[in-house]
């Protein structure tokens, strides 16, 4: 196949070199002229450079490289999604298949990053999601994911496009719940970050995330999705993947936060992209909204943009009544 892969940055980079190294013809757009003449110079993109991109592959800042191909990958930052589907909506056609590698919420209209694809092009957006750090990709590790989406022919594509000796794909239809463990996962992994910071242990993190699979599943069955999706791979595996992983940013914030950095100099000491702060900003309106009791995730909101200090955030969550585990809309424990 002819493949466009939209963004340059660790997950661009990574999943174009995959494509290209699995047969297909792949060209790497970046938005950033400058950054596309030091690919075409060094094949090695600023965000990987550990990658060195195949000599085969072509580099543009031309969104017009979509003509013609057979697959568009979107990996653009989520802010970045609605102005990168507009400036290629013009050179698109039927026959192509668009798939999403972005995990994150528009915090403007609190939509997915299908739904905003979807919104601009008026295609149906495939979603590939998963327990993946990009550099264990590059260093060759075992990987496994999943590919979403309601057309059957069009998974078994994707599926057969990316996966290889080392990254195992699966498929499923359910592209909300896919989407919703990949982006809802980057705030928990902010509160267990938060916990390492602070200092505690293995027993405040398995708390944390088996809380916290508890609260994206309650949120993903009320947007819809199959409460199943949430203990697969886009689901506890994605969330295991970057609550305890040091490649994690979104980890790593909570991390410095918990340290008594600020917010703002957290973000950037990071540098990065940080999807997780964007998405609990998006998560805090839904959940206010809809009256959804997702303590955690509501907390974590408090601190990243209300100025909680974070020991104040733990004892209120400790604190909080007493519930049963398994009861409607309780994700905490007895206090």
């Amino acid at each position: 196949m002819n493949i466009a892969v939209l963004g340059s940055g660790g997950a661009g980079a990574v999943f174009s070199s995959i494509l290209q190294q699995n047969g297909h013809e792949v060209t790497l757009w970046s938005s950033d002229p400058a950054e596309t003449e030091a690919m075409i110079r060094t094949h090695v993109s600023p965000w990987q450079p550990e990658l060195k991109l195949p000599d085969s592959m072509e580099f543009t800042s031309d969104p017009a490289c979509v003509e013609g191909k057979n697959m568009i990958v979107l990996a653009c930052p989520s802010v970045a999604m609605r102005e990168t589907c507009e400036k290629i909506k013009p050179y698109l056609d039927e026959s192509m298949t668009i798939v999403s590698v972005i995990k994150g919420l528009e915090v403007e209209s609190h939509m997915l990053m299908s739904e905003v694809a979807s919104e601009v092009t008026g295609f149906n957006v495939a979603v590939l999601s998963g327990p993946i750090h990009t550099i264990e990709l590059v260093r060759g590790y075992p990987t496994g994911c999943v590919v979403a989406s309601t057309n059957t022919r069009e998974a078994k594509m994707v599926q057969e496009a990316f996966m290889n000796e080392i990254l195992r794909v699966y498929t499923t239809r359910d592209i909300r719940g896919v989407e919703i463990g990949g982006s809802l996962k980057n705030v928990i992994a902010i509160c267990a970050g938060v916990s390492d910071g602070i200092g505690f242990e293995d027993n405040t993190k398995a708390l944390i995330m088996t809380r916290g699979i508890s609260e994206i599943s309650t949120f993903g069955v009320h947007f819809g999705a199959d409460a199943g999706t949430f203990s697969g791979l886009s689901g506890i595996g994605d969330l295991i993947n970057t609550c305890t992983s040091p490649h994690s940013r979104n980890r790593k914030l909570g991390e410095l936060i918990g340290k008594g950095t600020s917010v703002k100099e957290a973000l950037k000491e990071i540098g990065g992209t940080v999807e997780g702060y964007r998405a609990a900003k998006a998560v805090n309106y839904l959940a206010e909204r809809d009256s959804l009791y997702l303590p955690l995730m509501t907390t974590i909101y408090e601190v990243l943009y209300e100025d909680l200090d974070p020991h104040d955030a733990m004892n209120k969550l400790m604190t909080a009544r007493g519930r049963d585990e398994r009861g409607h809309n309780t994700s905490w424990f007895l206090s």
